[in-house]
């Protein structure tokens, strides 16, 4: 959508509450600001795309990967109360939990302006992040090991 719609179905989504209450005016129209912002999910597919490089692995499947995070994301905040987590769950937000912490290391890493080569040839002979991806095969098969 671009901006130009966003305006105007913002407009006319106002425009057919004029007989509302002014709280639910406002709150409408505070929910419809978000119109033009980028999902959850594109932005995950953004954030892998920038580290692809510098973080070699880093979300094995990506579109995979991506979908694991928003149904965790999703899982914690609409189930949790619910004990949502069992052994296989937990191991799985594990995984995700250590690959977001690669892929926001990496980056931050990069907005110092560390080359994404160096970075990604560094990452590949840290020990640390070679466990991750080890251990990320292990716990979430499904996204890390590609065929």
């Amino acid at each position: 959508m671009t901006d130009a719609q966003a305006d105007e179905a913002r407009s006319k989504a106002l425009g057919a509450l004029k007989n509302f209450p002014g709280d639910v005016r406002d709150a409408v129209q505070a929910a419809l600001q978000h119109l033009t912002d980028q999902s959850y999910p594109r932005r995950l597919l953004d954030l892998a795309k920038y580290v692809e490089q510098a973080a070699p692995g880093v979300t094995g499947n990506t579109t995979k990967w991506k979908q694991r995070v928003a149904s965790v994301r999703i899982s914690f905040a609409h189930k949790l109360e619910q004990g949502f987590l069992n052994e296989t769950t937990a191991v799985e937000s594990v995984a995700i939990l250590l690959s977001l912490r690669w892929l926001l290391t990496a980056t931050l890493l990069l907005q110092t302006g560390i080359d994404p080569t160096a970075l990604g040839r560094r990452l590949v002979g840290h020990e640390p992040y070679q466990l991750f991806l080890a251990q990320a095969r292990t716990w979430l098969p499904s996204v890390y090991i590609t065929t």
